[in-house]
């Protein structure tokens, strides 16, 4: 959303529905991705156990919730971090990167 404000209200670009359809297709992706990560660390250790390499329910709990826990943050902290940039830019007009 600040993106677009950044590149209609600030840099004067037209409004284009494609930029709009590819941030969406982003989002569906990440949010695909972060799901299918999510189900990898879920089912690895049902699989190790499957293969003879049993790992205790005390493990397979933590590394679950590690495992989502660091997908959640390394995703927070990259979006925040670029939002932040944009939101930046907005209130101190520095531009010169959209030029």
């Amino acid at each position: 959303m600040c993106s677009l404000y950044l590149n209609i209200g600030i840099v004067k670009e037209e409004f284009s529905w494609q930029k709009l359809w590819l941030g969406v297709l982003k989002l569906f992706a990440l949010i695909i991705g972060i799901g299918a990560l999510a189900l990898a660390f879920t089912l690895l250790p049902v699989y190790l156990t499957e293969i003879g390499f049993p790992i205790p329910d005390e493990w397979t709990e933590m590394f679950n919730m590690l495992g989502l826990v660091g997908i959640v943050i390394t995703s927070a902290v990259t979006y925040g971090k670029e939002a932040l940039i944009t939101i930046s830019d907005i209130f101190k007009g520095g531009l010169e990167q959209y030029e």
